[in-house]
């Protein structure tokens, strides 16, 4: 992902080589500052969907231990 963002920004920086007035500059500074804001919202959204994931096997590994303690069979993970 970070490969992609990094290709995405170098493309905006060479529209934005253009002219301040020029319609190539405007339109890649829009699109960058889009980019950007939906680059941050989609990197939180990894992140909280990369805790819940570490949450929910950290859970499934506490499960299991207990589950094999209750049966007897106590060997380390």
């Amino acid at each position: 992902p970070e490969e992609f963002a990094d290709d995405m920004r170098f493309v905006f920086s060479q529209g934005l080589l253009y002219p301040s007035r020029d319609v190539v500059h405007k339109i890649a500074m829009k699109f960058c500052e889009t980019f950007e804001n939906k680059w941050k919202s989609l990197n939180e959204e990894w992140t909280l969907e990369e805790r819940k994931l570490k949450k929910i096997h950290k859970r499934k590994r506490e499960q299991g231990v207990y589950d094999n303690e209750r049966k007897g069979l106590n060997f380390q993970m």
